[in-house]
């Protein structure tokens, strides 16, 4: 996909200017003007220390166009150019300058930095720096092409710390390039303001760009190639009371997320190659990367917490409030990872809760493990919570255990919107409520308060797992090998589109939907569509599964499911298990039709053992006589929650006439049952009509006798006509929006309504009806 340019690096005519802008601004001191001679084979060692050392406040050191062989084994200050303290210098490289680091140990090892720069110190700058080591280290050792080292807080550091005096402030680095450091390319530690424009990092063995306990940094136009960790990271680590690893030279620790956790803005970032991830963010907060490619690493962006233990070196809490927009992936082991480490929902939320992560905007290709992978601890109580994925185009790579596809579980009060997954070779896209697949009931999983806007698997299935709470616009399957869209152990779901298009393309046992133990879900639109291909073994739904720990279903409403295909067929294909692990309380509507049949029509039916409407006709009544219609409830679907509507229209006969209207609720089935609203209703003529419609909601049912409350509310009345029914009235203060009634357990209740009318053979009710809404 076509990636948004956001910045780009200063053009090398710029960088000339900015060397004779500085250079005119500010005192220069030259390193040739102390001995200096940039041929590349002479020792510049000490000179290049003389001029360092010369430098004062105000003032630029300045490397003319040359190549400047720094040769001295650990130096005494840490670096060949070693700033400590001083502010409003420049530190300028000629564009055709460069640093060569020539002295790595017998062993291979660095012995010193290239830049070092100490707070306390303000307005620092380095200009086109340019520092390569002259031989490939053997080994991650002493030496980052520029380390930079302040101190995290706007006052003094506390007695202890000896790395430095305090903070380093408005630091800028303009075209920096460093190739083949022993450790990083470049990395700040206490630094608030940087400005980082430009930067190249090439063959390091460790990140390209680290910052560690940094605040409002904006960096722009990054590049890290072959480079051995991170091209880009932003970490910052946890501890409860240490504020530093070690007192000389950190990294920093913090006990609370702060805006010195990294915050600020990064823009344009290509990493290629090398090891470890393209960008990494841990314990970070308030900070926004954008326009964002990365080729040919681990993993391409890696979001995580961790506590220190086993493998895991570090400990690190939940970021907050991070934005990572415009992303390019391409031939990495996994796309996007976000993960909590040794952490689970056992632990305080500050370390699980990501708040306010926004990961969006990607496109991700050839990934041959995950596509996006989220996970927790590996645990059946893994959380990841607060992460919102958005807009992400996935073509699957292959190698990889996952193949490509897509792993997301453990998320919780987060959301999914706009995740589309390619595959030619069946990766599975995996929505699960954790790491591990839990023991228990389906009906003691806990809320995962999980928002799904549209997820697509083009080439393989979309399995929805172990998860309770979710919602959804759109769940969607196309051409998968086998099964299309699975939901398996899911409560409490509401999903307003589900569909599966053309499964079964490796032929075999086939399921459009297939959903396995499943409680309290509501569908509103399912579709199932199928060609000429259809596997002989296919059903368009299968509601199975149950067993002695759970049944096939318990409170299943779809409304709609629509099954086409291209046969020569009748039937609906629809399949449902039976005996005492079959579903209960479940209904399916069904619409089907096969364009293959030599006069193809549209078939209609229901499934299920729960009437969801009950049509209320014509009805012609004898004077006093009494019509009752009601809408059977199974008791085993009255979930608290549950909403039922009663529609009815009314036109007064010719003559004079009042009805006595009740809606009633009981076990009966008949007038006979408590009425839980009574009104009467007059007419005078025959063009008075209305509508009135009624909304029984239940609000709780006990667990011990098994009594429902309920509420009772006119939600419309709509009349016409000059007189009659214009006086509907409540015969009882029942009808109210508070109206509640307690029932006793049975097998089934019934919603109904009775009507008495004062005229003998009169027709009073045209139409109207009593359905479940929810």
């Amino acid at each position: 996909m076509a990636r948004k340019q956001l910045g780009t690096a200063p053009t090398r005519a710029a960088d000339a200017l900015t060397v004779a802008a500085l250079a005119t601004k500010w005192a220069v001191v030259n390193v040739k003007d102390y001995g200096a001679t940039g041929d590349g084979t002479t020792d510049d060692s000490a000179a290049i220390t003389a001029a360092t050392s010369a430098l004062t406040n105000g003032q630029t050191l300045y490397f003319p166009a040359g190549n400047y062989r720094f040769a001295q084994k650990n130096p005494a200050s840490g670096a060949a150019v070693a700033v400590v303290g001083k502010s409003n210098i420049a530190i300028m490289f000629d564009p055709a300058a460069r640093l060569t680091m020539d002295n790595l140990d017998s062993s291979g090892n660095g012995t010193g930095h290239g830049i070092l720069v100490k707070g306390a110190a303000t307005n620092v700058t380095l200009v086109n720096p340019n520092i390569t080591w002259t031989t490939v280290p053997s080994a991650r050792s002493f030496g980052d092409g520029v380390h930079v080292l302040g101190y995290p807080s706007d006052s003094a550091p506390p007695a202890g710390w000896v790395g430095s005096t305090g903070t380093v402030t408005n630091l800028t680095v303009i075209n920096g390039r460093v190739a083949n450091a022993p450790q990083t390319g470049m990395v700040l530690l206490g630094v608030s303001d940087p400005k980082i424009i430009g930067f190249r990092a090439i063959s390091t063995l460790a990140d390209g760009l680290h910052f560690n306990a940094c605040r409002r940094i904006t960096a722009m136009g990054h590049t890290a190639l072959s480079c051995g960790d991170d091209g880009l990271a932003f970490v910052t680590y946890y501890d409860a009371s240490a504020l530093w690893a070690t007192s000389d030279d950190g990294p920093f620790q913090t006990s609370v997320l702060t805006d010195w956790c990294n915050s600020g803005a990064v823009a344009a970032v290509a990493v290629t190659g090398g090891s470890a991830n393209g960008v990494r963010i841990q314990q970070a907060r308030d900070l926004a990367v954008s326009s964002v490619t990365v080729n040919g690493k681990s993993s391409g962006i890696i979001i995580n917490s961790s506590i220190a233990g086993g493998s895991i070196a570090w400990t690190s809490l939940a970021s907050r409030n991070v934005t990572i927009n415009s992303i390019a992936i391409a031939s990495c082991d996994t796309g996007i990872t976000i993960r909590t480490e040794q952490i689970n929902s056992t632990n305080d939320s500050k370390w699980w809760d990501f708040a306010g992560v926004n990961v969006a905007d990607a496109d991700v290709r050839g990934c041959t493990n995950w596509s996006v992978s989220c996970s927790g601890d590996g645990s059946v109580n893994s959380t990841v919570a607060g992460i919102r994925l958005g807009s992400m185009k996935l073509v699957a790579g292959s190698g990889g255990g996952g193949q490509g596809g897509v792993n997301i579980t453990s998320l919780r009060s987060a959301a999914i919107d706009g995740v589309h997954l390619v595959t030619d070779h069946g990766s599975q896209f995996l929505i699960g409520g954790a790491d591990t697949l839990r023991s228990g009931s389906v009906t003691a999983l806990p809320s995962s308060q999980l928002s799904i806007g549209r997820v697509v698997n083009e080439g393989g299935n979309l399995l929805i797992q172990d998860i309770a709470g979710i919602t959804a616009v759109t769940v969607e399957s196309r051409n998968a090998p086998g099964d299309g869209v699975q939901l398996n152990r899911v409560k409490d779901a509401v999903i307003q589109n589900l569909r599966s298009t053309l499964p079964g393309r490796s032929g075999g046992l086939t399921r459009g939907l297939l959903l396995t133990k499943t409680f309290n879900i509501d569908i509103a639109n399912a579709v199932v569509a199928m060609d000429a291909a259809t596997p002989s073994s296919f059903s368009s739904i299968e509601i199975g599964g149950g067993d002695a720990g759970d049944i096939a279903a318990n409170g299943l409403r779809i409304e709609k499911l629509t099954y086409t295909s291209a046969l020569n067929d009748t039937a609906n294909k629809a399949v449902s298990q039976g005996g005492s692990y079959g579903p209960l309380a479940w209904y399916a509507r069904l619409n089907w039709r096969h364009s293959g049949a030599s006069t193809p029509v549209w078939f209609r039916g229901q499934l299920g053992d729960q009437a969801t409407v009950v049509p209320l006709l014509r009805q012609t009544l004898n004077s006093g006589s009494t019509v009752y219609q009601g809408l059977a409830i199974p008791m085993g679907a009255l979930l608290v929650g549950a909403k039922f509507r009663v529609t009815l229209d009314f036109a007064n006969p010719a003559t004079a006439a009042t009805q006595a209207i009740a809606l009633r609720w009981g076990p009966n089935g008949s007038a006979g049952d408590t009425p839980v609203l009574s009104f009467t209703a007059t007419g005078t003529a025959a063009a008075d009509k209305a509508r009135l419609v009624f909304d029984v909601g239940v609000d709780s049912i006990s667990t011990t006798t098994g009594a429902v409350t309920a509420q009772l509310q006119m939600t419309r009345q709509l009349q016409s006509g000059t007189t009659g029914f214009h006086n509907v009235t409540a015969a009882t203060s029942q009808f109210s929006d508070a109206q509640a009634t307690s029932l006793n357990t049975f097998a089934a209740t019934y919603l109904g309504v009775s009507i008495v009318t004062s005229v003998a053979s009169t027709t009073i009710l045209l139409s109207g009806v009593i359905e479940r809404i929810y």
